[in-house]
């Protein structure tokens, strides 16, 4: 059921090239007339941020009890997903400033001590413990 090998062909070759016409005409450039450019007139914007109206002005106590449930319904979310959430840097004591040589640069962590759920609606990020 395998197919058969292709045929051997010749070697290209190459005939000299023959113009199609002997004479060619070429008209010289006419200058134009002068060509007034003033500035383009003002449009309005055809950005649409439809984002603008969330998130609804709500207070704390409101905001501490959102859930990725709550969030997924109505108008749904943009993304969600597990991600690597660290806040700030780890701070370095007195040791690890003056003798670098001996500590590790890099503040090395799990993911999973890192670990949280995030979920993205229009231009906010709400982060969670767990989905």
């Amino acid at each position: 059921d395998i197919a058969q090998p292709a045929p051997e062909v010749e070697a290209a070759k190459v005939s000299s090239m023959r113009m199609a016409s002997d004479r060619v005409l070429v008209e010289p450039p006419v200058p134009s007339e002068a060509v007034d450019v003033g500035a383009a007139p003002k449009v309005e914007s055809a950005r649409h941020n439809p984002v603008s109206k969330f998130p609804p002005a709500i207070s704390l106590e409101k905001a501490s009890h959102l859930s990725v449930a709550t969030l997924r319904s109505g108008m749904g979310v943009d993304f969600e997903s597990k991600a690597a959430v660290i806040k700030g840097r780890v701070e370095r004591n007195i040791l690890q400033r003056l003798m670098p040589c001996i500590y590790d640069q890099g503040d090395y962590v799990s993911f999973g001590e890192v670990s949280r759920y995030v979920v993205v609606k229009g231009n906010v990020i709400f982060v969670f413990g767990q989905d």
